[in-house]
């Protein structure tokens, strides 16, 4: 799923060639409990789009991704550089104006148990640090 109309029809026609049995699909992440309807998946990876949504969106869009997820849901984002994320009470607004969220809250809040994180704080890797979390519905 990606909001990007051009990347998914390039997806699609590569896909297609390949005669893969993957679908992707042009949907923004506010609709994704009705693009997914009553499907669970395997995986979800949700790799640095979290910080284009508000805190509340992000946290939505954490719970339902935990919802649909058999296994696995693996995320990941911008780092604070200075404090571990888990320790943030309100997401951080950065000067391009994408966000820094506290991941680990939205996770627990959403009812979810983190297997692994891993905050990587002042080592930047194009003026940005990262932040990963593989996390799961509690059991």
């Amino acid at each position: 799923i990606d909001i990007d109309a051009m990347a998914i029809a390039r997806g699609t026609s590569y896909l297609a060639q390949h005669d893969s049995r993957i679908r992707i699909a042009c949907v923004d992440m506010a609709s994704l409990d009705s693009v997914m309807g009553d499907k669970e998946y395997d995986v979800i990876l949700c790799a640095g789009v979290l910080r284009y949504l508000n805190q509340d969106d992000a946290s939505e869009v954490v719970r339902s991704m935990l919802h649909h997820a058999n296994s696995l849901v693996v995320l990941s984002g911008y780092a604070d550089p200075v404090s571990d994320n888990a320790s943030l009470t309100d997401s951080v607004l950065q000067k391009d104006g994408t966000l820094i969220h506290n991941i680990d809250a939205m996770v627990k809040e959403a009812g979810g148990k983190i297997h692994f994180r891993r905050w990587e704080g002042d080592r930047l890797f194009g003026g940005y640090s990262a932040y990963f979390i593989l996390c799961g519905l509690a059991d």
